[in-house]
């Protein structure tokens, strides 16, 4: 059939024979009379709406059921192809980032609910896994860690500050509870720099203040920041 054969056959059939499509809205032509949407992919997107639950339940107990083999396939898998998707990962990395994004704009208390409850379930594992990860790559990780401060200095220190603004009463509390809990452990220290006795807050502080700790940062730094 050409064109105009198709054009002329649109002129015969009635027009109360179109429909809509309900999930894209598009106008079409059954090709049978129970037919409810305009293509197999509208079917699909309706059917996976209405049985998500079904879905993701389904999927968590096959995860449960299989987790060590599905684990050492993925792993099998990437040590197989890393290459190529390295490859894939820098030739996208725009793409990627920007979809990682917008995921995350539009789930973000979801996301922020799941990690939570996951860190407070697995909270000792993770703390020993961290640990264990910074310890063997204690090397690669520290200059990498002061590369990106020092590139992103600014940056980490607003967000440091609006942070504290935002969080200053329930920060304070942390600390002080931190500190009732610890109070035995927790000494009375001397600041270096004005001599004043203080109770530090946490187990590595050496100043009694911000303002000490940049005085005596700013007369260790002195030469380096008048030649810079």
């Amino acid at each position: 059939m050409n064109i105009e054969e198709f054009k002329a056959l649109l002129k015969i059939v009635p027009t109360d024979a179109l429909k809509v499509c309900p999930v894209c809205g598009k106008e079409f032509f059954p090709s049978r009379s129970n037919q409810k949407y305009c293509s197999r992919k509208c079917y699909q997107k309706e059917w996976y709406n209405e049985n998500k639950e079904k879905i993701i339940d389904y999927g968590k107990a096959y995860y449960e059921k299989n987790k060590e083999k599905i684990k050492a396939k993925y792993k099998a898998y990437y040590e197989k192809n890393k290459e190529k998707l390295k490859e894939y990962y820098e030739e996208n990395k725009e793409k990627i980032k920007a979809k990682h994004k917008a995921y995350y704009e539009e789930n973000r208390e979801a996301i922020r609910a799941y990690g939570k409850a996951y860190w407070e379930q697995n909270r000792e594992a993770l703390k020993a896994k961290c640990k264990a990860y910074y310890e063997e790559n204690k090397e690669v990780l520290k200059p990498k860690h002061k590369a990106y401060y020092e590139e992103n200095r600014e940056a980490i220190r607003a967000y440091g500050t609006a942070y504290w603004e935002q969080n200053r009463e329930a920060l304070k509390a942390k600390r002080k509870a931190y500190y009732d809990k610890h109070r035995k452990k927790l000494k009375a220290r001397v600041c270096p720099v004005c001599g004043k006795e203080f109770f530090p807050s946490r187990s590595n502080q050496k100043y009694c203040s911000r303002k000490c700790y940049q005085k005596e940062w700013y007369k260790e730094n002195k030469e380096k920041i008048k030649t810079n």
